[in-house]
């Protein structure tokens, strides 16, 4: 016992001579000491007490320095994310089946579905009311044929996982055993059939909710190459209950179009083949599709469902009121090379579609038009009176661009006013203030043109003017007809 309390003790001494100032003053080389011969070893480095002049002094000397150990440092592993993970169960309220993680990981990121006897359910956000890290699926305990059979989910960074659900009767109540199969369930290989309580006559109805044009084309998704992309949101829902649905997008040529899912937490591609995402949940009788694009397309939604029938009508995806992410430096479509639009932000600039120095095209910042060097005085070739009549012609035309391009500032004037009673986006003002800039400077040019200058200089200035005007007034009405 007395070993143990000295232990103790000098652990505590130890440590008290590493925190405390006073006493790591006395172990240092310099520093007063009280004992005349006395060593001590202080950071590796032996001292001794020694007497000089009328003082007692810890020196070091350089025959008695220690060499200090190599210190080498263990790295410590990293816990990999198992590739398994513990799934419990248990029925809450009488109606409610609990699937919980043991872990801690948000299930928010997780695609999920459940088997019945009679097919799929699928995991949009109204079957599994996700919270953290558990599932609380809805369950009827009055009929073992009612309640989910198997439960497979799959979360990034790890395996898929499936679970087969048994139901036995357990003090007058159905309770559920979780058992994990070796082998996850393909979901494309699940039968979906009708319930045999459910008659097909008469057909359900199929109610489709197209998503409004103006609201789809204000959706400005980037895309790499440069384009801006809408999102068609197509939703549908059926009378007839645990109907099964299958809905498609195709294009003029009958072609199956790209589908995406969407929703909180749903992973936007299919990139996973053996957990794809249906679009139908069953058990709440409502679909979803969608389609990305960055041109105005007609599209023909065919939905086909057991108990309800089929539905089929056409659709326009419209295309995004602003085209291109024209932005310094930005994706450029190679397209576009050489050509000359106005920049989103910075306002006021223009950029051009140029290749850099790895061979990749991106929008470039150029200045205005400039006029020849007067170091070196440019020939002026005098023009015949045929040529100068149709040189004013063009510049008479090109000033009446400029007109319009000021009305066209002046109506932008009057949106910008009417903007808090119309409640438009930060970026949709920030838009309109650039068309305005845009205006504005082609206005300004083109009441500057005459005959007087160069030709060839003059040419070019009606070409840009000529350009820029029609990129301002398709802008004006898409985002005019967008408001």
């Amino acid at each position: 016992m007395k070993k143990i309390v000295f232990t103790a003790f000098l652990a505590l001494s130890l440590v008290s001579g590493l925190t405390s100032p006073s006493i790591a003053a006395q172990t240092s080389s310099g520093s007063v000491c009280s004992k005349n011969g006395a060593i001590k070893v202080s950071n590796s480095i032996k001292l001794v007490c020694k007497k000089v002049g009328k003082s007692l002094i810890w020196t070091q000397t350089g025959a008695n320095k220690e060499e200090k150990a190599p210190i080498t440092v263990k790295e410590i592993p990293r816990e990999k994310p198992s590739s398994k993970l513990t799934l419990l169960s248990s029925i809450e309220s009488e109606s409610i089946l609990r699937l919980e993680l043991a872990e801690d990981l948000y299930l928010g990121h997780c695609a999920s579905f459940l088997v019945y006897n009679w097919g799929v359910a699928d995991s949009y956000e109204g079957v599994f009311y996700r919270q953290k890290k558990e599932y609380l699926i809805p369950v009827d305990l009055s009929s073992k044929n009612n309640l989910p059979l198997a439960f497979t989910f799959k979360c990034p960074e790890y395996s898929i996982q499936s679970y087969t659900i048994e139901w036995a009767l357990n003090s007058n109540s159905l309770l559920p055993t979780l058992t994990l199969l070796q082998k996850p369930i393909i979901k494309s290989e699940v039968k979906n059939v009708l319930p045999s309580n459910i008659s097909v006559e008469p057909l359900g109805e199929i109610r489709v909710g197209f998503p409004d044009a103006k609201r789809v084309a204000n959706s400005l998704k980037p895309l790499e190459d440069g384009y801006f992309a809408t999102e068609s949101n197509i939703t549908f829902s059926t009378t007839k209950r645990l109907d099964s649905c299958v809905a498609k997008l195709l294009d003029q040529s009958g072609l199956d179009v790209k589908t995406l899912a969407y929703g909180p937490g749903i992973p936007s591609t299919y990139s996973d083949v053996s957990l794809p995402l249906s679009g139908f949940d069953r058990l709440h009788g409502f679909g979803y599709i969608s389609y990305t694009g960055s041109k105005e397309i007609e599209l023909r939604l065919e939905i086909s469902c057991l108990a309800s029938g089929t539905f089929s009508a056409t659709y326009l995806h419209p295309a995004p009121v602003q085209l291109l992410q024209v932005i310094p430096e930005g994706a450029c479509p190679s397209t576009y090379k050489d050509q000359i639009l106005p920049a989103l932000k910075p306002s006021g600039t223009n950029l051009v579609c140029r290749a850099n120095s790895s061979g990749v095209f991106t929008w470039s910042q150029i200045g205005k038009v400039e006029a020849a060097p007067r170091t070196a005085p440019v020939p002026v070739v005098a023009l015949s009176p045929q040529q100068l009549a149709q040189l004013k012609a063009k510049i008479i035309s090109v000033q009446k661009l400029g007109l319009k391009a000021r009305k066209i500032q002046q109506m932008l004037d009057t949106s910008l006013k009417e903007s808090s009673s119309r409640k438009f986006s930060k970026e949709k003002i920030a838009q309109i203030n650039s068309l305005k800039s845009q205006a504005q400077e082609i206005d300004s040019r083109a009441q500057r043109l005459n005959v007087d200058t160069d030709s060839r200089l003059t040419n070019l200035e009606i070409s840009w003017i000529v350009s820029n005007f029609t990129t301002l007034e398709t802008s004006y009405f898409e985002i005019m007809a967008a408001s």
